[in-house]
């Protein structure tokens, strides 16, 4: 999964160094500042439910998992960007 629509590409290697994350987290932050607004606060599900459905597409929600393990029927997802999660869990809390 590539982020040029956030400004930013994925690196090939998982190691993000923190100028990588401190680019990933201002461009989720300039991606969300416009819907801000419009994200429910009064409840931690409603926030990150709102976030959910700003970072991701609904395909992406419908074909992935949080950790891309197997499911209960015992087949694989994908798993999410473990960056959008952590930016989701950390606006949520």
């Amino acid at each position: 999964m590539t982020f040029e629509h956030l400004g930013v590409s994925e690196r090939n290697d998982d190691t993000d160094s923190p100028v990588d994350v401190i680019c990933v987290q201002d461009s989720l932050d300039k991606l969300v500042k416009d819907k801000w607004p419009l994200i429910r606060k009064d409840d931690f599900r409603k926030t990150t439910r709102d976030l959910m459905e700003v970072l991701f597409t609904t395909e992406e929600m419908a074909t992935s998992s949080v950790t891309g393990s197997k499911g209960h029927t015992g087949s694989t997802k994908d798993a999410l960007d473990p960056r959008k999660i952590a930016f989701i869990i950390c606006e949520s809390s």
